[in-house]
């Protein structure tokens, strides 16, 4: 059996649990003492138009969540309208209908 597979332990009656073999990380190599990053004036200038091209991106990220915000707004206002137009024509509707009634019971022969 490879080292790498997961063994199974079926002592639980629920269902088998992993049981991993114990293979320890190699350690990274390590860095030589007198190490000192340095950087480039390219490199540099690489990070600054990386950060200014993100900031770009934030930005018109931003402005599409106004956009959408904006957007939002202005449907909840259209529904809100349209809420109060179909309100009043049920309102209408509700006299029109009360005003046929009494015109009928009037108009019958008692």
């Amino acid at each position: 059996m490879p080292q790498n597979q997961y063994l199974f332990s079926m002592d639980s009656a629920v269902k088998p649990e992993p049981v991993a073999l114990a293979i320890p990380a190699p350690a990274p190599a390590p860095l030589p003492p007198n190490h000192t990053p340095e950087h480039t004036d390219s490199e540099m200038e690489d990070d600054t138009d990386s950060e200014q091209y993100l900031d770009e991106i934030v930005a018109k990220v931003h402005d599409l969540l106004v956009l959408l915000r904006n957007s939002r707004a202005k449907e909840v206002e259209r529904r809100r309208k349209q809420d109060r137009q179909l309100e009043r024509a049920r309102t209408r509707l509700r006299l029109l209908d009360s005003q046929i009634r009494n015109a009928l019971r009037s108009a019958q022969p008692k």
